[in-house]
């Protein structure tokens, strides 16, 4: 299969698994939303989003692993892919396991209302046991994501997005006929994680008679090949997951404080908007990276240099399009699927417009970095740029409240990571153009 057909079954399979995951958030937890009450669907707002923190665990090992493999499949190299693949997935599950025990024990210890604040001290018995399930949960997610990094490393994302989809159509359905019977938060996050910890089961075997050899025989364990994946991990952990986590749990974390579990509601609507969005523009780009590797290794920078500008386009357009139908249609949309108590502004909608053209174009220019071979110029930028913008998103949500905060993060964005990112791309292209030129000189 060509590199251009495998970005294309992905973009296209990655559609589908984003068109589900949109079914299960705007139709089943709208549902679940309108059986829980307002508040008690701030609670599990509040429990998601610090279940996502939780995600950082992986510490970027997946996506590590999808750079050496897929370096390796370039050059046919089978013993090679088997040490990386059993490698990382040994580096995954110590990791899992240490961090979600320690983390389960300070949930355990450590009082609720310390860490969210006395607006959800009524709910504190509901919130422990809540986060625990959360944690074991996530915990078994992210030793299996191991298995959507070996597909990305082959370029064959697109099994794990159809069996993500089907998943999703899973989940829904649990929900929207479960939830009548299990009005709980706990039913909510197994109906959510169980499917999806289903699918990503079934992929493994499916990758294993793929490859058999990645798992036929042992491989010896090297501290130089967990220095790699920890040194690329923890670069592209801090890059990719850990701003947009750090972002969303924060701010959730700074709404339950300030103004409590209905605002941590409202925000968790908007939080779903800003992940889908981010997942129109990774569906893209996550192929693109890998593929670019291989590009890379080919010396194909006329190939590099045609696909990165089809991917700018293609953000420009996806940007107009969700925004504009956002900011016109949002209001109505979410008051008629979640209920009347739902009443939100056309402003923080647009305020939340200009949060996510910031991220966006945040993300892109990171991925394009990545293809290119300069994730580790990626770090400085991200981690700096998070500075400003939670400060002035504190500043805005005391103020201004939930547009004002938004409003915050997007200027924090703009002020250094999405200008200095972009910079940096256009002076690695004008360099070879540079290069290309001389040559021909010469």
């Amino acid at each position: 299969m060509t590199r251009g057909n495998t970005i294309k079954y992905a973009v296209i399979s990655a559609g589908a698994a984003k068109a589900t995951s949109a079914l299960l958030q705007f139709v089943s937890l709208p549902l679940a939303a309108r059986e829980l009450g307002k508040e008690e669907f701030g609670v599990y707002s509040m429990v998601s989003l610090t279940i996502f923190m939780f995600s950082m665990l992986q510490l970027g090992v997946g996506p590590a692993l999808s750079r050496c493999l897929a370096a390796a499949s370039a050059k046919n190299r089978r013993s090679r892919e088997r040490h990386y693949y059993i490698s990382g997935a040994v580096l995954t599950i110590l990791i899992v396991s240490v961090g979600a025990s320690l983390i389960a024990l300070g949930v355990q210890f450590i009082p609720t209302e310390a860490i969210f604040g006395d607006k959800f001290f009524a709910h504190r018995d509901t919130l422990r046991s809540a986060l625990l399930l959360g944690i074991f949960l996530t915990a078994l997610e992210i030793i299996l994501w191991h298995t959507d990094g070996s597909f990305e490393g082959y370029l064959e994302a697109y099994v794990m997005h159809g069996a993500l989809s089907i998943s999703n159509i899973f989940g829904g359905l649990i929900i929207i006929f479960g939830i009548q019977h299990f009005p709980t938060i706990e039913f909510l996050l197994v109906a959510i994680a169980i499917p999806k910890i289903a699918s990503r089961i079934i992929c493994t075997g499916i990758l294993w008679k793929r490859r058999p050899y990645l798992v036929q025989k042992w491989t010896t364990l090297r501290l130089e090949t967990f220095k790699i994946f920890l040194k690329d991990g923890v670069s592209f952990s801090v890059t990719t997951n850990l701003a947009y986590i750090i972002e969303v749990f924060a701010c959730g974390l700074l709404v339950g404080r300030l103004l409590g579990p209905e605002d941590v509601a409202v925000y968790n609507i908007f939080a779903t908007f800003t992940t889908i969005f981010t997942g129109l523009i990774l569906m893209v780009v996550r192929p693109f990276w890998t593929a670019a590797i291989d590009a890379g290794e080919k010396g194909d920078v006329a190939w590099l240099r045609s696909a990165t500008h089809k991917l700018y386009l293609y953000f420009g357009t996806i940007l107009a399009m969700a925004g504009l139908g956002l900011i016109l249609f949002g209001p109505s949309a979410i008051e008629l699927l979640y209920g009347k108590e739902f009443v939100i502004s056309r402003s923080l909608f647009a305020a939340h417009f200009f949060f996510v053209a910031m991220a966006g174009l945040r993300s892109l220019n990171m991925y394009v970095m990545m293809g290119l071979g300069k994730l580790h110029k990626t770090v400085t930028p991200i981690v700096i740029g998070l500075v400003p913008g939670l400060a002035l998103a504190w500043f805005g949500l005391v103020h201004y409240r939930l547009p004002g905060m938004f409003a915050g993060l997007a200027l924090g964005i703009a002020v250094y990571p999405a200008w200095k990112l972009s910079k940096s791309i256009l002076d690695h292209f004008s360099f070879i153009k540079h290069n290309a030129q001389a040559l021909k000189a010469t």
